[in-house]
Formats: structure tokens, C-alpha cells, sequence
């Protein structure tokens, strides 16, 4: 939402201060809450169309958190082996998020 208001998609500085110099984004937390609304309600569709498929969760915590693990539970859960039994190297990037 930050990158919608600021058109800064990345941080650029030490102290993650967004690379623009645009204004500071404003929010319409009417809005904010309409989008939320609407993504739970497509999450609950996806989900029960998807209720009896073998699906495999994987939220954006697990992939930040441990990386290589959720590489290797995906090529688990879809029978696939880790090429070359390489261990996943982890990207080096550093989070861009206001303070919650």
C-alpha cells in the first residue's frame, strides 16, 4: 500500500526510508477495509473450491522466516526432488515495511 501512495517500490536508503522522496502516503481506512473484506472472501472461495485438492499452505512468514525449508517442503509435497541435493540459498534482502 506504501509503494501505491508513494510510487517508491523500493528502499534505497540505510534507515529503509523509501527512494522517491514523494509525499507520505495517505489512507482511506474505509477503503482499507473494503480491500481486506474482499480478499477474505476471495481466500474463502479458493478455499472451498480447493477443499478436497492435496494443497499444500505456505504463508509469506514461513518463506521470510526459513526460505530453504519452504523450498523443500514444496518439492516434498510434490514428490520432487532438490536438484543436485543442493540446499536453497537464501536471497539477501532486507524487509521494506512501516512500523506495525
Amino acid at each position: 500500500m506504501a509503494g501505491d501512495a508513494t510510487q517508491s517500490w523500493r528502499a534505497d536508503s540505510a534507515d529503509g526510508a523509501p527512494s522517491g522522496g514523494g509525499p507520505q502516503p495517505r489512507y482511506c481506512f474505509a477503503a482499507l477495509r473494503h480491500l481486506v473484506g474482499r480478499l477474505i472472501e476471495h481466500d474463502a472461495r479458493w478455499e472451498r473450491a480447493l477443499a478436497t485438492a492435496p494443497v499444500l499452505h505456505v504463508t509469506y512468514e514461513e518463506l521470510t522466516a526459513d526460505l530453504p525449508q519452504a523450498i523443500r517442503r514444496t518439492l516434498d509435497h510434490i514428490g520432487a526432488p532438490l536438484p543436485d541435493a543442493r540446499a536453497p540459498a537464501t536471497p539477501g534482502v532486507r524487509r521494506q515495511a512501516d512500523a506495525l
